[in-house]
């Protein structure tokens, strides 16, 4: 299953909506599970080819993992920044990498805040509420 739209499960849920474009089915996994207990609405695209049928307005936020296509991940960050509608939509990356250059390049691209792997879930939990507004 490339896809997982839980907040599909409740019609009438209204809260806040992330995807997460990781190829790591476990880390995304993983996310999906604390965040939902957290009440937010997660859908998980295991490809960045799956985010092109997606209304990317739906989103609160984006967290875009970049270990597997550096340069697509710098172009679909790009395209949502430049797009009227998605532009003030936080962008969050996820990187093994932590050197300076590719950093510097996915900031430089719009993303607004860059986690390196291993990370706790809690730490990304607080600095997404820190980006969308929201007291712990």
């Amino acid at each position: 299953m490339s896809k997982i739209f839980t907040y599909d499960e409740d019609p009438d849920f209204c809260g806040e909506k992330i995807l997460i474009i990781d190829e790591d089915f476990l880390l995304a996994d993983l996310i999906h599970f604390h965040f939902t207990k957290k009440g937010y609405g997660i859908d998980v695209c295991h490809s960045m080819d799956d985010t092109g049928e997606l209304d990317l307005t739906e989103y609160s936020m984006i967290i875009v993992d970049m270990n597997y296509n550096f340069e697509k991940s710098l172009e679909f960050i790009s395209e949502v920044r430049n797009d009227s509608l998605t532009e003030e939509t936080p962008v969050v990356v996820c990187s093994k990498t932590n050197s300076n250059k590719n950093i510097v390049e996915a900031l430089n691209a719009g993303a607004d805040d860059y986690i390196t792997r291993p990370f706790a879930i809690s730490e990304l939990l607080i600095r997404l509420n820190k980006l969308l507004g929201i007291k712990a």
